[in-house]
């Protein structure tokens, strides 16, 4: 098993227990302890149909899947990193993530939960806001002209009007 999350990575959280995991090369969750299953707050049943990125939330899922194939494909025996994690509840939550790989090819991963708060990148952001402007101004033009929602949804859209102008600004 990996050695404990050095410094940069982010402190594991205080009493915090360790989960560890199976992986397939092919990124197939195969097996998980109990801890494991209750930080991703999943059944083993959930979890052996699940894939590495299945937990990422959905702006990683892409980046996720292409740095497990690239280690998967290198000769690094272990690696070490934070991330984000949706979990099966719907929350996201910080990891420190262990992956040791086995003799027999499969990769052990261990996670822990780690004192660090969740930070979405800029870009992520602004496309988080374009995407939601985008879709209320579908449901606008799809809405009635004395629909009582109108006003509502013209207000969210002036927010993140808002929103947008703001982050765009501050990325100048």
């Amino acid at each position: 098993m990996p050695a404990e999350p050095p410094g940069p990575q982010g402190q594991p959280a205080a009493g915090s227990v360790a989960g560890s995991a199976l992986l397939a090369p092919d990124g197939r969750y195969l097996d998980a302890d109990p801890a494991a299953l209750d930080l991703y707050c999943v059944t083993l049943d959930v979890l052996r149909h699940k894939h590495v990125g299945d937990f990422s939330p959905d702006e990683y899922v892409d980046l996720t899947r292409h740095l497990w194939n690239l280690w998967v494909v290198s000769s690094l025996g272990s690696a070490e990193g934070g991330a984000t994690v949706l979990r099966g509840d719907g929350r996201l939550i910080r990891l420190w993530v262990g992956l040791q790989r086995q003799d027999d090819g499969n990769i052990c991963m261990t996670i822990k939960p780690v004192d660090e708060p969740i930070r979405q990148a800029p870009a992520v952001r602004v496309q988080n806001v374009l995407g939601q402007w985008r879709d209320l101004e579908r449901h606008l033009a799809e809405a009635a002209p004395d629909d009582d929602l109108r006003e509502e949804i013209e207000s969210r859209i002036d927010a993140l009007r808002e929103e947008y102008q703001r982050r765009t600004d501050q990325s100048r």
